[in-house]
């Protein structure tokens, strides 16, 4: 076979290779169902925050947002809230005073910088108890107790030690502290059941608490 025929086949076959190959660029593309969900989870899913719901989800996500495309979301269904979100995600703390929702701001940022001298600029003043509650929150996020010295009334701290022993991040040392004696009894009691050890009963001030205690079946 005479050479340039072989050579203009070969030619042939590999353009009708290299086309059939190839999508056409008249040809339609799959249609797919727009989805439900925000734009952001689509871009950038937070796992972290999946299995809250409401206002929980709402904070847990201005914690993690890479960006404002989180705000967004946020925003359309609470304003204020999504206003919260772009100061923390911008990093301008000091704009926390000028939204509306101040307390939750630096109630978030305490929680994403882990610095528990933003609740200290909720301020007194608030009737909520809010500052009280970012210092139990922090208290047990960052595994500093003594925060809870932090908190107004001895009654108050001696429930933010016992918070924190219920979710067996206190111990014994914390639940001496608290000056009520309820309090106090629950706190060993979450102890008690926290290290599978009844010696801490013994710490319960209340007889009936303390007999109850001893005869508690911890494998239940």
């Amino acid at each position: 076979m005479n050479k340039k025929i072989l050579l203009a086949f070969f030619a042939l076959l590999i353009s009708v290779i290299l086309i059939s190959g190839c999508p056409s660029v008249n040809q339609p593309r799959e249609y797919k169902e727009p989805s439900d969900e925000p734009v952001f989870a689509q871009q950038q899913p937070i796992q972290e925050c999946d299995s809250k719901q409401g206002l929980e989800k709402d904070y847990c996500l201005i914690e993690f947002a890479p960006n404002e495309i989180v705000c967004s979301a946020i925003e359309i269904k609470n304003k204020d809230l999504g206003e919260v979100c772009r100061v923390v995600v911008v990093g301008d703390y000091s704009k926390c005073d000028d939204v509306k929702l101040n307390y939750t701001c630096y109630l978030i940022t305490a929680r994403k910088t882990k610095n528990p001298d933003f609740c200290e600029k909720i301020g007194d003043a608030n009737a909520l108890g809010l500052k009280g509650d970012c210092y139990e929150i922090m208290s047990q996020f960052i595994d500093r107790p003594e925060l809870c010295e932090k908190i107004g009334s001895p009654y108050s701290q001696g429930l933010c030690y016992m918070a924190g022993a219920q979710r067996g991040l206190f111990g014994s040392a914390e639940c001496a502290k608290i000056s009520d004696n309820l309090t106090k009894d629950l706190c060993y009691l979450y102890v008690v059941k926290n290290t599978q050890d009844k010696s801490y009963c013994n710490k319960i001030e209340d007889q009936h608490r303390k007999e109850s205690c001893n005869r508690w079946d911890l494998t239940e």
